[in-house]
């Protein structure tokens, strides 16, 4: 095992070979440990049982998140200019030039990313302790969800795109795994294959991506991508790399056109979905994109696209949450309208701040899904939000905490979600994309509308749910997670980065780039930065008072009409997609299978038929016998003279 000090893409200074030390020795513990409680989970399924699996998993889980601590301080302590590690673990392949180690890499924007993931990661697994139990496939769940955390873990610690598409692959494979856990429903197995088949469509993108990157760089290990980026910058070649690898991020984090698996994902277990929209798969295609922030700087368009497709799928989930009554639902289409916000920020060039609503979402809508299922679990898995109401007195901590849920995702100051978004939307102003900061905040409008709506559905009101239910509050392996994530969501923003160049944006401007617009741009109203705070604040005061007014004050009423209807079928974009891809597919299908059948199929097997006629015809002349061969020669003689004899006459 080798280390070297990798100089980071900013940076002229070259690269030094150095010893890893400290924590970050032995930072291969932190994908290691989960991988060894699936290995143990997976093996002895019969011996290791509830809830002994889900402590074991949990440890993991958690003794992964200590050493994440210890490198982040390790890293902090160090110099700026050598927070970037790279620690090869073992050669995979050196084929024809074509040489892959499978190594570590260890800088800031990897460090944060490890946080989130092994951080939020724990808090989950010990909440699904006591939301599983009971569950008679309890070991197998929780070694799932191991293998999950490692493969996200190899994904972002990853030195090689091609060790990075490995964990990418594998986060496919356990969503699979985890959204179909109960694939005796066959709604649950059909959300697990469509999300698997969507996110195959955008790998290719990433595929024909990495092949375009591996021609032109002659390499895929990000020491050799990134430091040469800058030779390509404003080309084609730049401008195709980040839209081939924008194909796969839209699938992984479901951007338009392929957001359409992740709210069917939810499928799976409660703390699955909080797992997979908070702090591991959706978050891969964004975490992607700032690590080649190299590569996109090289490209307006591309960066350009980035942007458009954010505020885009940002807008229409915004839309489509508004009319949603499954619980999970509204917080499914709320996660790829979060996300659409994540591509503004890394569209316009503001990586670090696109990474920072990634921290800040994984805090509030980890505990919203959470939440959500320890309401789920009250009422006998009733996901229905026109089915409950009134719980807050029946079940106060669960209340709380998505209350502070509510108001950071709202973007209510000074709760988390405020200054992430807040931020996104003056970056995006302020580097001249006024477009997509009006869009921006049209959609933070409808984002406090539908979440308050939600908050009132399901704890404000009168009870609606059966008399047969009596809603009580959740076991303390559930309610503790919920309190952790609700402190992290009501301080998390402020503390890690209040300002544009707060500690978090400092942090991360080693590891990823940042667009700096023209000096004296003249920019569409002229607002100023503390205009433009204000605007984000009265955005987040319409949104709640539209859906206090429509859903509080008078009472619920569901909202009807035909524009209604159109948000409660989701544009009809997934009727759409049946209509072309799985019907017009299955139809492609049959009519391919038909020509294979009795055109292809038919002249091979009809050449063959004819040459077994005319042989068995030709074959009775063939009957060795002297006389008959005679007779026949001395015919065909009589035969040609006979012709010769016409012709002369």
């Amino acid at each position: 095992m080798t280390s070297v000090l990798l100089a980071t893409e900013a940076s002229d200074a070259g690269f030094t070979a150095v010893e890893a030390s400290g924590a970050a020795a032995v930072a291969w513990l932190i994908p290691l440990l989960p991988l060894i409680g699936f290995v143990i989970l997976v093996f002895n399924p019969r011996r290791v049982r509830e809830p002994t699996a889900g402590y074991v998993a949990t440890a993991a889980a958690g003794l992964s998140f200590a050493v994440s601590v210890l490198v982040f301080v390790q890293l902090l302590g160090q110099d700026a200019e050598q927070r970037t590690i790279i620690t090869e673990l073992f050669t995979w392949f050196d084929v024809g030039g074509f040489h892959v180690d499978v190594a570590l890499l260890l800088d800031p924007l990897s460090a944060v990313m490890l946080l989130v993931i092994t951080g939020v990661g724990s808090l989950i697994h010990l909440y699904s302790i006591g939301y599983m139990h009971g569950d008679e496939r309890f070991t197998t769940y929780f070694a799932y969800l191991n293998l999950f955390l490692f493969s996200m873990l190899v994904l972002v610690l990853g030195s090689d795109l091609l060790v990075l598409f490995v964990g990418w692959e594998l986060v496919g494979l356990c969503s699979y795994l985890l959204i179909g856990f109960w694939f005796e429903r066959s709604e649950y197995a059909s959300a697990a294959k469509k999300a698997f088949i969507v996110n195959r469509v955008g790998d290719v993108s990433f595929m024909i991506g990495m092949f375009l990157i591996f021609n032109t760089f002659g390499t895929l290990a990000f020491a050799g991508v990134l430091p040469e980026a800058g030779a390509i910058a404003g080309t084609a070649t730049a401008t195709a790399i980040g839209l081939l690898l924008l194909g796969g991020a839209t699938g992984k984090s479901a951007q338009i056109p392929l957001y359409v698996w992740l709210p069917d994902a939810m499928a799976g277990p409660t703390p699955v979905s909080a797992l997979i929209h908070a702090a591991t798969m959706v978050t891969a295609g964004v975490y992607m994109i700032a690590r080649m922030s190299a590569i996109y700087l090289g490209s307006t368009t591309a960066l350009d696209v980035v942007a458009w497709i954010g505020v885009a799928t940002a807008l229409l989930a915004a839309l489509i949450a508004v009319r949603q009554d499954d619980i999970k639902k509204i917080l499914a289409y709320s996660t790829v309208s979060q996300l659409g916000f994540m591509f503004i920020g890394v569209g316009v060039g503001a990586f670090a701040i696109g990474i920072f609503h990634l921290v800040t979402h994984a805090f509030f809508k980890a505990l919203l899904f959470l939440a959500a299922g320890s309401v789920m679990h009250a009422l006998a898995n009733e996901q229905d939000v026109w089915r409950m109401g009134g719980l807050r007195k029946h079940m106060p901590i669960t209340f709380a905490t998505s209350a502070i849920a509510w108001a950071a995702i709202s973007g209510i100051p000074p709760f988390a979600g405020f200054w992430s978004k807040d931020q996104i939307l003056t970056e995006a102003y302020e580097t001249g994309h006024e477009a997509i900061w009006a869009l921006g905040v049209a959609a933070a409008i409808l984002t406090a509308f539908y979440m308050t709506r939600w908050l009132i559905l399901v704890f404000f009101g009168q009870e609606r749910f059966g008399r047969d239910l009596h809603p009580h509050e959740s076991p303390s392996t559930m309610t503790v997670p919920l309190i952790v994530l609700a402190v992290l969501s009501a301080v998390g923003g402020v503390a890690l980065n209040p300002t544009l160049q707060g500690p978090l944006a400092r942090w991360l401007e080693t590891a990823v780039g940042a667009f700096h617009p023209e000096e004296g741009m003249d920019l569409l109203f002229g607002l100023s930065e503390p205009i433009l705070i204000a605007l984000s604040v009265v955005a987040a005061a319409i949104g709640i008072g539209a859906a206090y007014l429509l859903y509080f004050r008078d009472g619920p009423e569901r909202l009807t009409g035909p524009v209604a209807r159109v948000l409660e079928q989701r544009f009809y974009v997934d009727q759409f997609y049946e209509l072309i891809f799985v019907k017009g597919g299955g139809l492609l299908s049959r009519g391919v299978a038909f020509v294979d059948r009795w055109v292809i199929d038919g002249a091979v097997n009809g050449a063959a038929t004819a040459t077994r006629w005319s042989a068995g015809v030709t074959r009775r002349v063939q009957s060795g016998l002297v006389r008959a061969y005679v007779g026949l020669l001395a015919l065909g003689t009589v035969a040609v003279l006979a012709v010769f004899l016409v012709r002369a006459g």
